[in-house]
């Protein structure tokens, strides 16, 4: 009874309807206003953005080149 009720066409259509409009509403404005209050922190505090963002490439990098190690050490 379930599993029919939940493969009709129409309710798979209203549960794409009430995710379009979840994110909508809710997640894409969420973002945006995230990314501009990190904008805002950069500029008000860009040195510590510098070390953040230094602080992220960094462990990036080591990353890239332990997961080279790794693979090499797995080749053995």
């Amino acid at each position: 009874m379930i599993k029919s009720i939940l493969n009709s066409k129409a309710v798979k259509i209203s549960l794409l309807v009430l995710v379009v409009l979840f994110m909508a509403a809710i997640v894409i404005p969420f973002a945006i206003k995230v990314f501009f209050i990190g904008l805002l922190f950069l500029m008000q505090k860009p040195l510590i953005g510098l070390a953040i963002i230094g602080a992220f490439l960094l462990g990036m990098f080591f990353n890239e080149k332990a997961d080279k190690i790794d693979d090499l050490i797995n080749g053995l």
